[in-house]
């Protein structure tokens, strides 16, 4: 039985917020291509034989506006979807049950396309709501307002029975570290199950780098201090923090995000998508060319993953999360990494050297999982210095 999970990616939206260095194509009110959903559908088919898929551990449609689809178009993706894979019957410890994820942006929500997709076994929706304060929305050229975030958040509350999960943005301009703490407490109304909070990164090329090398003033102290607030306040009102970004209610993690975390293999599919095969040791990125995708989907780049770049992942990935790595994982992974330590725990350098130092300063968290086995992990405070860590340990 061959598992694993997909992505899929929808590179269009309603316009390009100032911020955003994904690949996206800003389309306005025009419809969504049908010649490239055809093409997507011919990939997600190749891939799910090329691949022997049986089962897909997790499915999640991102962008881009993926709401901005037509309900024939969503259709035709959940059929091929289901012809190419059925649901993992597997439980094991990080999976309690299948999920499948769709983005979707405020002015595109509607009691229509929530019951088309359980009708399709969608389970959770991520909602885009960025901000709730409209000077900030109307600074970054953000497609939706505040009220329309409301009316989105209240469509969802009432009409979704599955998960769901708003995210925000920290330290957008022209938004108070009051707004934006007002903004988190708004959102809590309406019971997500999930927060997903990002500080807000100036993106080489971006309309807002432009406009801050131009003289624009932008203060990144005030941006992080005001996403430790975020944090703080998520914290203090019951969420967790199990990923540097992300803050759920006891056992909402986004299952899809912690199969990235975990170096779980996983499909692309979609211009600008990539495709991770970690036990063949490749990384393939689909072409960003929506004309050159249409003509041959497989165009796109390999990079070969060799045990230096995987072990160096393996650090970053699992110490974003809180649950963390693990002797095992390491050991099964990484024996063959020169030079091999024998253990992760000298590799880390339990007893004295980076690790010891963390633990000193209260940054670390050591648990046994349910095989008994210790987990390594950093807490709040220590997710905040995982940059100085992988420096050290990948010197």
């Amino acid at each position: 039985m061959n598992s694993i999970s997909l992505y899929i990616h929808i590179p269009f939206c309603y316009s390009k917020c100032d911020y955003c260095d994904f690949f996206s194509v800003p389309v306005g009110k025009k419809s969504i291509p049908q010649e490239y959903v055809d093409c997507l559908c011919r990939e997600i088919r190749y891939k799910a034989k090329e691949y022997s898929v049986d089962y897909w551990s997790t499915v999640y449609i991102g962008g881009g506006t993926p709401s901005k689809l037509s309900e024939e178009q969503f259709v035709q993706i959940f059929n091929t979807v289901w012809e190419c894979g059925k649901i993992n019957p597997e439980v094991n410890e990080m999976e309690k049950e299948f999920e499948f994820t769709i983005e979707m942006n405020p002015e595109s929500v509607t009691p229509e396309k929530l019951k088309l997709f359980k009708n399709h076994h969608v389970n959770r929706i991520s909602l885009g709501v960025q901000s709730l304060c409209d000077d900030a929305l109307k600074n970054v050229k953000r497609s939706a307002d505040k009220a329309a975030a409301f009316k989105a958040m209240e469509i969802i509350k009432t009409k979704w029975n599955g998960k769901f999960s708003f995210d925000f943005i920290a330290g957008l301009p022209c938004q108070s570290e009051e707004q934006f703490i007002a903004g988190l407490k708004d959102s809590l109304k309406f019971n997500p199950d999930h927060i997903s909070l990002y500080t807000l990164t100036i993106e080489e090329g971006t309309p807002l780098q432009k406009r801050i090398d131009a003289g624009e003033e932008y203060d990144f102290d005030e941006s992080d201090r005001i996403y430790l607030l975020g944090r703080d306040f998520l914290l203090e009102n019951g969420f967790l923090q199990y990923e540097v970004s992300n803050f759920c209610r006891p056992g909402c993690f986004s299952r899809h995000n912690l199969n990235y975390w975990k170096q779980g293999s996983y499909i692309g599919c979609g211009a600008g998508a990539c495709s991770t095969l970690y036990e063949e040791g490749y990384r393939f990125s689909n072409t960003q060319d929506i004309n050159q995708y249409l003509n041959d989907f497989l165009s796109g780049t390999k990079e070969e993953l060799d045990l230096k770049t995987l072990e160096y992942e393996f650090f970053m990935m699992g110490f974003r999360s809180s649950f963390g790595i693990t002797e095992s994982d390491y050991k099964k992974k990484f024996s063959k990494v020169s030079p091999w330590f024998g253990n992760l725990q000298e590799r880390l350098g339990v007893n004295k050297g980076i690790w010891a130092e963390y633990e000193k300063n209260g940054y670390t968290s050591v648990y046994k999982n349910r095989q008994g086995e210790k987990v390594y992990s950093l807490n709040s405070k220590g997710m905040m210095f995982l940059t100085p860590l992988l420096l050290e340990l990948m010197e």
